[in-house]
């Protein structure tokens, strides 16, 4: 059986997780006829904030493998757009660490949407390759996303599973 989040029920209110099942999605060609499979699957940091034992009621409390977490309402309804932005990503951005980003605009949030991924070549014959997005949430002082170096997401994919090198440009000013 494949790994589902479910749903999570609080103070009677049931809150589904299931949009966060893993998911393949179809990458256009880039230098690729085919196209690319890529699987994609979702931590639960796209869901939830840092846990506090004193100030979140017991049934917020979340836990997965060493990871304990609070549920978040607000970052829950933003995970909802989760799979379209995955779906329709052009572009992706480099972010201060090792991984990268997806950013967007989602009604009711001020800042920028922030999608934190990391990419790698599939060691499975049914995949290209395996993206884990390992948190989401808003961030109100993302710089300007002509800023951020950033690269084709169609050629992040192709370079992934070629095994080439990533390079980080500077971004165009």
């Amino acid at each position: 059986m494949a790994f589902s989040w479910g749903s999570k029920r609080i103070a009677g209110q049931v809150f589904d997780l299931k949009h966060l099942d893993p998911m393949v999605v179809h990458v256009p060609p880039s230098g690729n006829l085919a196209g690319y499979k890529v699987h994609v699957s979702f931590g639960m940091h796209t869901f939830t904030k840092d846990w506090d034992s004193v100030a979140h009621r017991p049934d917020y409390r979340m836990v997965h493998k060493q990871d304990e977490r609070c549920f978040c309402p607000v970052r829950h309804g933003h995970s909802q757009h989760l799979p379209g932005i995955v779906r329709t990503a052009t572009v992706a951005y480099f972010s201060q660490r090792a991984d990268y980003l997806l950013i967007n605009n989602l009604p009711g949030v001020v800042g920028q949407y922030a999608v934190f991924f990391k990419i790698m070549k599939a060691t499975s014959v049914n995949f290209d390759a395996r993206m884990f997005v390992s948190s989401a949430y808003e961030k109100e002082k993302l710089p300007p996303k002509n800023a951020i170096s950033s690269i084709p997401f169609s050629t992040l994919v192709a370079k992934t599973v070629a095994g080439e090198s990533i390079t980080r440009k500077k971004p165009k000013k």
